[in-house]
């Protein structure tokens, strides 16, 4: 949850546990040698919105390039436009489900039973490991 982005405060109000458990737990994975924000930044290069944001910067330079011959031009900005094209349909649909997750997981904190929000947890971790296979 942590690589995810998830704050140690989310992580603990969603596994109902406190901050210092949380934190416990970080420094103990982190003496067995599993750095937690080593995972979250090696996630954060491979995220696909970088790779988006690295190509529309690409696009833009091109553009404002009033040097290069027109052909050559023309043939950067179509390729580059097309793996834009690409990676935004590829995220789109995951990024939006995670986001509703995301909120769905914060009302279920607040609003539903101990037992209902442990099937929630088991539910939703089940559907995220099927989309995570679907989209590798």
């Amino acid at each position: 949850m942590f690589v995810s982005g998830l704050s140690m405060e989310k992580i603990a109000d969603a596994l109902c546990v406190s901050l210092r458990t949380i934190k416990r737990d970080k420094g103990s994975d982190t003496k067995a040698g599993l750095d937690w924000d080593g995972l979250r930044d090696e996630r954060g290069r491979k995220d696909p919105r970088l790779l988006i944001a690295l190509l529309e910067q690409r696009l833009n330079k091109v553009a404002a390039d009033g040097e290069m011959d027109a052909g050559k031009w023309a043939d950067i900005v179509q390729k580059v436009s097309n793996v834009l094209h690409r990676e935004r349909e590829r995220i789109g649909d995951l990024s939006t489900v995670l986001g509703v997750f995301g909120d769905l997981a914060e009302w279920a904190v607040a609003n539903v039973s101990d037992e209902d929000l442990a099937a929630l947890r088991r539910v939703t971790e089940a559907y995220l490991a099927a989309l995570k296979e679907r989209h590798t």
